[in-house]
């Protein structure tokens, strides 16, 4: 358990770590500072400062993590990812066991959620230009449920958004059958597509465009 004390030194925050083997193995106890590559010639930071702030990071991410595994999937999100194992799709570090729960989170109304969850699925589906079968997976369960979000317009953009982000990639359309198997899910949505393009919002535009 790493306690977080003020200048007192009375514990302010408390942070859960099941790591204590790994710290000892690796020499990792100081996984609160930062960097060496990461620091600036111009910063004013010291380092007690910078730990108790990646301190609190990790501490909020922690909550939006229970959080995230708090919410139930509903049918629908149940029926897009699809009956067979995500353990088995291969991501660009290993596999994909953890993705359902963050297309889930992705679909959030909390930002915190949606924001946490995009940031640990990118990783996993684009890494140095590459695409995996991941890629296509997260791709079509999203485009699959994109027509059941027109009610909520700040997750249909977020979804929106990353699909477009996702159609950029550079070699997205060279494993054919998965690909044609994302097409497939995105006809559905093809007209709010459309809609987009025509639309006054250059940004949305530019994503109804693709």
């Amino acid at each position: 358990m790493w306690t977080l004390h003020d200048a007192t030194g009375a514990a302010e925050l408390t942070l859960a770590t099941d790591g204590e083997h790994d710290l000892n193995e690796y020499d990792h106890w100081d996984c609160f500072l930062p960097s060496f590559a990461s620091y600036e010639v111009d910063s004013t930071q010291d380092d007690p400062s910078s730990v108790r702030e990646a301190f609190r990071q990790a501490h909020e991410e922690e909550i939006v993590a229970a959080a995230l595994n708090r919410l139930e999937s509903s049918p629908e999100l149940v029926a897009a990812l699809g009956p067979g194992s995500w353990a088995r799709v291969e991501t660009a570090f290993g596999n994909g066991k953890e993705l359902p729960l963050y297309v889930k989170g992705v679909l959030a109304d909390d930002p915190a959620i949606a924001e946490y969850s995009l940031e640990r699925i990118w990783p996993e589906i684009e890494h140095q230009n590459s695409v995996y079968p991941a890629t296509y997976r997260v791709a079509t369960a999203l485009a699959t449920m994109l027509p059941l979000q027109a009610s909520r317009p700040a997750v249909e953009r977020r979804v929106i958004d990353f699909l477009v982000a996702v159609l950029q990639l550079a070699y997205i359309t060279e494993a054919r059958k998965p690909y044609e198997a994302w097409m497939t899910a995105m006809r559905p949505s093809l007209a709010r597509f459309v809609a987009l393009a025509s639309g006054e919002d250059e940004t949305l535009a530019h994503a109804g465009a693709f």
